[in-house]
């Protein structure tokens, strides 16, 4: 049965989530190569950044045989910092949460969204390692389909987001649904080698959250969760603060906004590259210079080769604070 997750049960985690992240930057972690560390697990230092990113090409072909000395990472507009190491993750499995905003005014959407997770679970839950958890939200979240490695059993959920017994007309909370599965999803799986990605159904438009939009990126960045919204194409004229906001989500997360409005052959394009992507990521290590312990956010460019066209990573990261 289908879990609700008060707006109480958000302020809490929210205020734990900060204890949380003060104390985990103040005592750092264990260096790479530590004797407690996991098998083909990197754990980061107090004083390292751990990057995700992903390199096409000018025909957008993913590159997949970047090297350390290739890339140029600038902070804060300063000159480059040490890169420590880059590493590729094609072989780590995926952890995938679908988040399908089921407010009123994606309602006419439903149906789309349904065949669209459908047929991104279909392409990406292929490994027994792979699993899924599904979330629908309107000014609350509900917990469809606790995580699984069973593609069927997330297919079957999808079912159950669009069944008329999940639609919210009291607002639209998506910046706490946001913060709730990144910190509460995410955040309780630990440090298992695994890609975190959460794919977000909706048109951005936030009415009811208690939390901020830059909570929310806070939250997904601290457990290192790329964000990539399936969105409608935003109305000429219209209004709306939605488009924004998933751009400054999924930029500053390493994702980005997939339009679903488009023709069914781009939008099928657009998938497989969306699925391209996912199992073609590197994580970058990265050694800023002068850094300071002062708890600030440091924004962050990434340059590759000539071959290289195109990389999409976090737009930045937190300095640990003291």
């Amino acid at each position: 049965m289908a879990k609700r997750i008060p707006w109480v049960t958000v302020a809490l985690t929210y205020l734990a989530f900060v204890c949380w992240a003060y104390v985990r930057s103040a005592v750092g972690q264990i260096a790479p190569g530590s004797k407690n560390a996991a098998p083909d697990e990197i754990h980061v230092r107090v004083d390292e950044v751990r990057i995700l990113f992903h390199a096409a090409d000018s025909h957008g072909l993913t590159v997949t045989d970047l090297k350390p000395e290739e890339l140029e990472l600038f902070d804060e507009e300063k000159g480059p910092g040490h890169i420590l190491a880059i590493q590729p993750l094609a072989t780590q499995p995926l952890s995938l949460g679908f988040l399908i905003d089921v407010s009123e005014s994606m309602a006419t959407y439903a149906g789309r969204n349904r065949l669209l997770a459908s047929l991104l679970a279909q392409e990406l839950l292929t490994r027994p390692d792979d699993s899924a958890v599904v979330i629908s939200f309107g000014k609350l979240s509900q917990v469809i389909q606790p995580w699984s490695n069973q593609q069927k059993i997330v297919l079957a959920a999808f079912e159950q987001v669009i069944s008329g017994r999940n639609v919210a007309k009291e607002g639209t909370a998506i910046y706490d649904a946001l913060f709730n599965t990144c910190h509460y999803q995410f955040g309780e799986q630990g440090t298992a080698s695994k890609r975190r990605v959460l794919l977000l159904f909706s048109d951005g438009e936030d009415t009811a959250s208690y939390v901020s939009l830059r909570d929310a990126v806070d939250a997904c960045q601290a457990v290192h969760t790329v964000v990539y919204a399936v969105a409608p194409k935003p109305v000429s004229g219209a209004i709306s603060t939605g488009p924004i906001a998933l751009k400054e989500l999924t930029e500053g997360t390493g994702g980005r906004v997939i339009e679903a409005d488009e023709p069914e052959i781009e939008r099928k394009s657009e998938i497989h590259r969306l699925v391209k992507d996912l199992r073609h990521e590197y994580e970058l290590f990265y050694r800023p210079k002068d850094l300071k312990h002062d708890g600030k956010f440091h924004r962050i460019v990434l340059l590759g080769p000539n071959r290289v066209s195109s990389i999409d990573a976090q737009s930045g990261y937190y300095a640990p604070a003291r």
